[in-house]
């Protein structure tokens, strides 16, 4: 975003405050090399391919990290560094209340949108099928998943300051990061019936569990409102599991119907510590779902 801004409410110290993000002039495109290779078996019926992934990104273009500003200016104490010189432009960039630099006094922070650490991941995209015939009807099982091996961010730095030390971010929420949530693993398993002009196909769907790194300090302890206790729950965001089911009728004159039962069994997404109650990267809050199709060709 080269110009222009927004301002969204974010979670500093224990309450929500405004942050605005801005735009950028000076941003510059961002570039990436990428590296892939991989396998293909086929035999009969059976065919499955491993692939192997990586990208260098330089330059990302990101929105600079909220809670890596906020640690770093008022650390644990909640005014670690105020006043202090070395720390000067990064204060700048909030605006307190009457009382002063202190973290529980933040009114507004100030960021904006820049060419970012550079970034490295890498991981395995996995598919196998196996197809054979099963009296008048074919049937086909399979699965593919993603394996991410890790996701690598150098150093960022803010007004001179490092305010998100390199990490690596695979199998967790990467919550006010540079990061989005990387669970480690994500795939499909299904099973796929066909019969003269229809399809029937079962698919369970695996979105892995991943952690919130952040500290309890936030989650409490609480003695206003929990009577000293703190939130613990969705530390661990837990695996979010799904099963649908799709029937297709293709006829002779070129239309098709479908009719698909998704997230039959209803499961709720995962809860974690966001707006929310749960995470809307790697999560759906919609239970079951009925859906109708209708298609036609010319």
């Amino acid at each position: 975003q080269l110009e222009g801004n927004l301002t969204a409410l974010q979670i500093i110290g224990t309450s929500f405050r405004a942050v605005d993000i801005n735009g950028n002039p000076d941003l510059e495109p961002e570039k990436a090399t990428t590296y892939s290779g991989g396998v293909i078996l086929d035999a009969g019926g059976f065919n499955a391919s491993v692939d192997y992934f990586r990208y260098d990104l330089k330059g990302p273009i990101e929105q600079e990290p909220t809670q890596g500003i906020v640690n770093a200016l008022f650390g644990a104490s909640g005014a670690a560094n105020c006043g202090n010189a070395a720390f000067a432009a990064l204060q700048q960039r909030f605006t307190f209340t009457g009382a002063g630099c202190g973290v529980g006094n933040v009114q507004r922070l100030r960021t904006v949108y820049v060419n970012s650490a550079n970034v490295t991941t890498s991981g395995l995209d996995v598919q196998a099928s196996f197809r054979g015939e099963l009296g008048l009807a074919t049937v086909t099982v399979g699965a593919t998943g993603t394996y991410v091996i890790d996701y690598k961010t150098k150093d960022v730095t803010v007004e001179g300051i490092v305010v998100q030390p390199a990490f690596d971010g695979v199998g967790l929420l990467n919550y006010q990061t540079t990061a989005y949530p990387v669970p480690e693993i994500k795939g499909n398993w299904y099973v796929q019936g066909d019969y003269d002009v229809a399809s029937l196909r079962v698919q369970f769907n695996y979105i892995d569990g991943y952690t919130d790194q952040r500290g309890a300090a936030i989650f409490g302890p609480n003695f206003g409102a929990l009577a000293g206790g703190s939130v613990t729950g969705g530390k661990e965001i837990g695996a979010f599991k799904t099963m649908d089911a799709t029937l297709r009728i293709a006829l002779p004159t070129g239309s098709t119907v479908s009719l698909s039962a998704l997230n039959i069994f209803d499961r709720a997404p995962p809860f974690a510590r966001l707006d929310q109650n749960y995470d809307p990267f790697t999560a759906s809050p919609l239970g079951f779902t009925a859906k109708l199709g209708l298609s036609q060709k010319f």
